[in-house]
This record gives structure tokens, C-alpha cells and sequence, in this order.
């Protein structure tokens, strides 16, 4: 069965090899501590008002303070991926907005379940080498026109069916797109997904 959503809002970022290094770093792997367990996005590329504005009256959000600043409880489902989960998203430092609990080793962890290696996500052949990560790989939070969350990734590719989808999600495969990108969409006309596909789930029509 198929599932079809109008976007609202879409936040993304491309994944930096000390990201994908840190998700999947093992036990002992360094000396001091296990160091990153979450997923960083910049507030210079994502500020913490377009957070706001990407959480803002959606009933289903539990939003609380931290030392930082906000912490929001987002009840999150997967694109392709069966049952939803509570993901903390929370401002770490005035310069970033983080996911927390990405590290799959970690005994706390809670990957997102579209972004994790049993549906399909890549993973490093060898953990405890650094510098492994796939060519532009983008992981994406969206939220939907009835205010439901869904995460998804690519790899790679454009994540869109036609070419006013792609138009739509320009600034997710721009050119220029590097390492460490985040970016804010507000869909500028009608964008829809559909909740089944994982690698081409962005259409108009």
C-alpha cells in the first residue's frame, strides 16, 4: 500500500566523514571517552529559528530547555521502514542544532531507523578505519502538511520522480553541495512523498 504526504518542511545535511566514523565507532576505538554519538547541523546553514519553525504548533512535539537551549521530543517515523520512535533533537552549542544518540555501538543509542545499516543505510567496511564515507551522502528530517516527521536518506542521487520535484529539492543536490552542508526547504509549490519509497519518494504529480 501506498502512503502519499505534502511536505512542509524539509531539513537535511550531508554527512561528513567524522559523522559516518562516529556513528559507527566501536568501544575503545580512542583514548578518553567515546566521543561523538550525534549528528551536528550547523545553525550558520539550519538557524535555531528555522528549527522553530520546523517544530513550531505541531501538537505532537514535546518541547522542554536544556543548558543550551530548546530540546524538542520529536515522535519520528522512517521513509520505508515500519514503526516510529521518540529521536531528541536538542541545541549541544550556540553554533549547532544535534540529533542525539546516533552512535549504533553505544549502549544509549537510538539511530533512526531509516538511517540505520539493518534498512539498508550504508556502513563502513572496517569501523575502525576513519575517511570511509560514501560520496554525498544526505540524510533529511521532513515534516508533512498534517504534522507527522519522517527521516530519509540518499546516496548519491537526486531523492525526486520529475523534474518539478527536483526543481522543488534544488538546494538538496546543488552542484556545489560538500561535506558538512545543511540546508532549510520551504516547498515553494506542491511537494508530495510517498512514505514507501526509500530512494525516490519526492514527486509533484
Amino acid at each position: 500500500m501506498t502512503f502519499i504526504y505534502m511536505v512542509k518542511y524539509i531539513i537535511f545535511r550531508y554527512l561528513t566523514n567524522a559523522d559516518f566514523f562516529n556513528i559507527y565507532k566501536q568501544p575503545g576505538t580512542e583514548l578518553g571517552g567515546g566521543g561523538q554519538a550525534y549528528i551536528d547541523f550547523p545553525a550558520q546553514d539550519v538557524s535555531l529559528e528555522k528549527w522553530g519553525k520546523f517544530f513550531e504548533d505541531a501538537n505532537s512535539i514535546v518541547c522542554d530547555s536544556g543548558e543550551q537551549g530548546p530540546i524538542w521530543y520529536v515522535p519520528l517515523n522512517s521513509i520505508g521502514v515500519q514503526g516510529s520512535q521518540e529521536v531528541k533533537i536538542y541545541q549541544r552549542r550556540a553554533q549547532s542544532i544535534c540529533i542525539a544518540s546516533q552512535r549504533i555501538t553505544s549502549t544509549r543509542e537510538n539511530r533512526v531507523k531509516s538511517w540505520h545499516p539493518e534498512n539498508g543505510f550504508p556502513e563502513p567496511a572496517d569501523p575502525l578505519e576513519r575517511n570511509q564515507l560514501p560520496q554525498n551522502l544526505l540524510v533529511y528530517l521532513l515534516r508533512t502538511s498534517n504534522d507527522e516527521f519522517w527521516a530519509g536518506w540518499s546516496l548519491n542521487q537526486v531523492p525526486a520522480r520529475d523534474n518539478n520535484a527536483i526543481q522543488l529539492i534544488a538546494e538538496m543536490h546543488n552542484e556545489a553541495m560538500s561535506e558538512g552542508h545543511s540546508g532549510f526547504i520551504e516547498p515553494t509549490d506542491t511537494l508530495l512523498f510517498d512514505s514507501t519509497d526509500k530512494e525516490k519518494p519526492f514527486f509533484t504529480s
